[in-house]
């Protein structure tokens, strides 16, 4: 159903194909060579001194593509502002000893742990990045 040509008989374009392909099971982002270059890039390094890791990496599931735009970028920083004030208040609480809500202790901890996973992966793409040039 989905050929090329009047009658639909001849197989799509490798970008056709590949633009199905993801609609019946998108490539995880883990395995994505483009975003795994844009976060080895000096784009990677900005994410972690901006604190909006785990923000880009949301806008990168829900879009496809990196905030780019100033519009992007602010909305990006802007969640990561609030989700970091609130993993802030969390410890905070939990430091003087009072009650944390259920909710707000496991945002704080999958927050904490998405970090450190992506804080990983960005080490893997620049390692992997490092030895792409150092085999060129």
């Amino acid at each position: 159903p989905h050929g090329q040509g009047s009658c639909r008989s001849f197989w799509p374009d490798r970008a056709t194909f590949i633009g199905f392909a993801h609609i019946c099971q998108p490539l995880p982002l883990e395995a994505d060579p483009k975003l795994l270059s844009w976060f080895a890039s000096v784009e990677g390094q900005r994410m972690v001194q901006d604190g909006t890791l785990v923000e880009t990496w949301r806008y990168f599931e829900e879009r496809r593509v990196p905030p780019a735009t100033p519009q992007a970028r602010q909305m990006v920083q802007a969640r990561a502002q609030e989700a970091q004030r609130r993993v802030q208040i969390v410890a905070e609480k939990l430091a003087a000893g009072y009650v944390v809500s259920a909710e707000d202790r496991a945002f704080a901890d999958h927050y904490r742990a998405q970090t450190a996973r992506l804080t990983d992966l960005l080490e893997v793409a620049r390692a992997a990045r490092a030895a792409q040039k150092g085999a060129a």
